[in-house]
């Protein structure tokens, strides 16, 4: 059996002790029982590292079970990353943020607002000047309302990137850095700057210099163009959404 994985989404950081907990780990006894009960053989050959060095048509699980006589418990599924908490702890910029109201991660975003639900909201929060806890309480509302969807709340928060190691672009004067401390306060405000700094980057991108400049393939310039499209996408929507309310 080959492993292959992938880069992208390898965990680089150091493993905790939740980790160790949750993720079984196969060591040389394992390599032992393979061994003695006469199943390794050259086409499915183990390393000592564990990893199979070519394809194997038995599960592996099944594999380890029947050579250890062990059995592995199926782990409960890791916690969504984005939590109430966690959000909180990015809007809040240090801030002390009731969670007690909380963010709908499944909303679909796929209602409008009605003039009663934007007199209400209109009442209780003024979108010029949001304090960390009432962009919080918004947030929970407007995902509750399913007017903004669980994954535009996330990446108007976030920065999405394309395929490349690289770990910067080039960016001539005039194109503005894409990274921005979030604050609350004028959201409008907020929003319309970044999606301007969006769209110069956009032009910059689809222009023929910016694969020169930053000497990547048209392949890292279509993810390029995709990430940046996401960020567009995203602050487009809260900013819709903010102009609604002021």
């Amino acid at each position: 059996m080959q492993v292959k994985i992938n880069p992208l989404s390898a965990r680089t950081g150091p493993v905790t002790d939740g980790d160790k907990k949750e993720t079984p780990l196969i060591g040389q006894d394992f390599i032992s029982a393979i061994k003695a009960a006469g199943i390794a053989d050259t086409s499915n050959a183990i390393t000592e590292s564990g990893i199979a060095t070519h394809e194997c048509e038995i599960d592996p699980v099944e594999l380890y079970q029947s050579a250890t006589g062990r059995a592995i418990e199926k782990s409960e599924p890791s916690p969504e990353h984005w939590a109430d908490e966690i959000f909180s702890d990015m809007v809040g910029n240090g801030a002390e943020i009731n969670t007690t109201k909380s963010i709908n991660w499944e909303s679909k975003g796929d209602k409008q607002l009605t003039e009663e639900q934007i007199a209400q909201l209109k009442k209780k929060y003024d979108v010029r000047n949001l304090s960390p806890q009432d962009y919080y309480n918004l947030m929970s509302d407007l995902t509750q309302m399913n007017v903004l969807s669980g994954e535009d709340c996330k990446g108007a928060h976030l920065s999405h990137t394309g395929i490349s190691g690289q770990g910067f672009r080039f960016r001539p004067a005039g194109v503005p850095s894409l990274i921005r401390k979030f604050q609350t306060g004028d959201m409008t405000k907020f929003f319309e700057t970044a999606l301007e700094n969006l769209l110069k980057n956009l032009v910059w991108i689809e222009s023929d210099e910016y694969l020169k400049a930053n000497g990547i393939t048209e392949e890292e310039r279509s993810a390029d163009l995709e990430a940046v499209k996401k960020d567009i996408h995203t602050r487009q929507t809260m900013l819709d959404l903010m102009k609604q309310l002021q």
